[in-house]
């Protein structure tokens, strides 16, 4: 199992801005990657989506086998402890 899975990640925003279209992979344990892109490409959105504090519109996140974009509160305390 993937420590991380993205699977069809999407966030448009209220004003009708597309920060993130169908985003897809899977980080393994012990796994480094890298993000980069230019100014406005979607990085912070994708970053703070996985840690929850943009909610993404569509999409899935599941971080050790939990989904993420359903998490209630606590769970969200839990999830954010150990992600960085």
């Amino acid at each position: 199992m993937a420590l991380l899975q993205v699977n069809r990640l999407s966030k448009v925003y209220q004003d009708g801005t597309t920060a993130l279209k169908d985003i897809n992979f899977e980080v393994q344990n012990g796994e480094f990657i890298v993000i980069i892109g230019p100014s406005g490409a979607g990085k912070s959105t994708l970053l703070r989506s996985i840690n929850r504090l943009v909610q993404p519109t569509g999409g899935e996140i599941n971080f050790k086998g939990r989904d993420i974009v359903r998490a209630n509160s606590g769970q969200l305390k839990k999830h954010r402890r150990e992600v960085g």
